[in-house]
């Protein structure tokens, strides 16, 4: 039989047919097997999200980062009514504070798989494998606890996990930790160079009246920008406070060159010298100068035992001072100083009789507001000393030019003075005869007000007691008191015949 010839068109369009055939045939078997898995899919999810349950609560644990974190499933016969997490060993800020929002999670998706919180994946993805194992048991499954990584494993995961993000960070923080040290050391070879402060806080001692005077400096490259002052431990009520009065003073001044406090010398010169000192440290160009006291030494040694007096002219009368000293010093001290002003510098004596016998000599801080007494007394204690080493007492008589010109010469009238102030200009009127000063009026109102402001009424008095300006300052209003001695001064010089 003779072969029949198929033309070409014809086989290709059978070809086309039958791979067509085969396809079709592969794409409904396909389709089936998708179908099939869907459903599968499909009927695991509704048996998990609205399936037959056991009702009861089922409790099962999970892996956490720092331990087991256990999840307690509450199931009706069809939903999941409640559920309870316990997560108290977790990160309390972490983990914990996620366990609240995976509670609530679990229950809206009524299934095991919900979305992990952010942060807490350990712990999340803990609670989500212990609510899988409830799911599980409520609906009468067996769990395989085989295909379950070991707590052990997880644990070691976690912690080489955790391990290895504290070996990143401690590196960086290495890392930025020298780079801030190189720039730190370049700042401070900058700044020394420049002459100016390497930044950072010093502290510098100098032997106060009774205590080292401590002075903490915080500088940056431009000064100090602040200042802590300890004189605690000096005389109190006078050499104490001044730390306090003088720590805005030392920052305003930059460094040592403020005004001292009346009545606390020997401190406030133990306060600069530890300014200095702090300074020095801090790279200035000031020196660091030691406070010295020389009197002490001089009486700690080389006295002939015995009582020794000394005198020297005070405000309104003679001060004396008797010295009792031994071979090593002085052992006690009578000071006199009744006749000065009343209430002010006839008390001194008995405020400073113990500070002489500590200080060993006339490095004692004066009374505040009575200076001029107290360096009568200071006098009066050195004179006193000097008779003790074995020299002579020197002649001091009482002088001065307020009171000579008081006893006569004026030409008897009102005359009135002024002087600069620290707020305004004091003024000072005189009445005056031809013997001296009668009356004085005195305007300080102008002044800082409780403070200046009150110095003319104060010291109004005195000045007629003192015939002149010779007379205590007010304490704590030193600018305001020596404003007034210079308007008394002036106007004395206009009554001067």
């Amino acid at each position: 039989m003779a072969d029949k010839k198929i033309p070409q068109k014809d086989f290709i369009k059978g070809l086309v047919a039958g791979i067509g055939s085969i396809v079709l045939v592969f794409a409904l078997q396909g389709a089936d097997v998708l179908t099939t898995n869907m459903a599968e899919a499909a009927k695991t999810k509704n048996m998990e999200a609205a399936g037959e349950f056991t009702p009861g609560t089922y409790t099962a644990e999970g892996q956490g980062i720092n331990g087991p974190v256990s999840v307690s499933l509450t199931f009706n016969e069809t939903n999941l009514t409640d559920a309870q997490i316990d997560a108290s060993g977790e990160t309390p800020d972490i983990g914990g504070a996620a366990a609240e929002t995976l509670k609530e999670a679990l229950v809206a998706a009524q299934s095991a798989q919900v979305e992990a919180v952010s942060g807490a994946t350990i712990t999340s993805d803990a609670v989500m494998e212990a609510a899988a194992k409830c799911f599980a048991e409520a609906s009468g499954e067996e769990i395989e606890e085989t295909a379950e990584e070991p707590a052990e494993e997880a644990e070691e995961a976690a912690e080489g996990e955790a391990a290895e993000e504290a070996a990143e960070g401690e590196a960086e923080a290495a890392e930025e930790a020298a780079e801030g040290e190189a720039e730190a050391e370049a700042a401070d070879e900058e700044a020394a160079a420049a002459g100016g402060f390497i930044p950072g806080t010093y502290t510098g001692e100098a032997q106060g009246i009774e205590s080292a005077v401590k002075v903490t400096l915080t500088v940056d490259e431009t000064g100090i920008t602040a200042a802590e002052i300890d004189t605690s431990g000096e005389t109190q009520g006078i050499g104490s406070v001044v730390g306090e009065q003088v720590a805005d003073a030392v920052v305003e001044a930059q460094g040592a060159d403020f005004d001292g406090i009346a009545g606390a010398t020997v401190t406030s010169d133990a306060v600069k010298a530890a300014v200095e000192a702090a300074l020095a440290q801090a790279g200035s160009a000031q020196t660091a100068e030691a406070a010295e006291t020389g009197e002490g030494e001089e009486a700690a040694g080389g006295l002939v035992p015995g009582t020794y007096t000394g005198e020297a002219q005070g405000i309104e009368s003679t001060v004396k001072v008797t010295l009792t000293v031994d071979e090593t010093g002085v052992t006690a001290a009578e000071i006199d100083t009744s006749g000065e002003t009343q209430g002010i510098g006839s008390v001194v004596g008995e405020q400073v009789a113990d500070a002489v016998v500590e200080a060993q000599g006339a490095g004692f801080d004066g009374i505040a507001g009575a200076t001029v007494t107290s360096d009568a007394v200071k006098a009066a204690v050195e004179a006193a000393l000097a008779q003790a080493a074995g020299g002579d007492a020197p002649a001091e008589e009482a002088s001065s030019d307020d009171a000579q010109a008081a006893s006569g010469g004026f030409v008897p009238g009102t005359y009135t003075g002024e002087a600069q102030g620290i707020e305004s200009t004091v003024k000072v009127t005189l009445t005056i005869d031809e013997t001296g000063i009668t009356a004085a009026e005195i305007d300080t109102s102008g002044e800082t007000q409780g403070i200046g402001s009150v110095v003319g009424e104060q010291v109004a008095d005195a000045v007629v007691e003192a015939q002149g300006a010779d007379f205590d300052g007010i304490a704590g209003a030193t600018v305001t008191s020596d404003a007034v001695k210079t308007a008394v001064e002036a106007a004395l010089a206009q009554a001067a015949a």
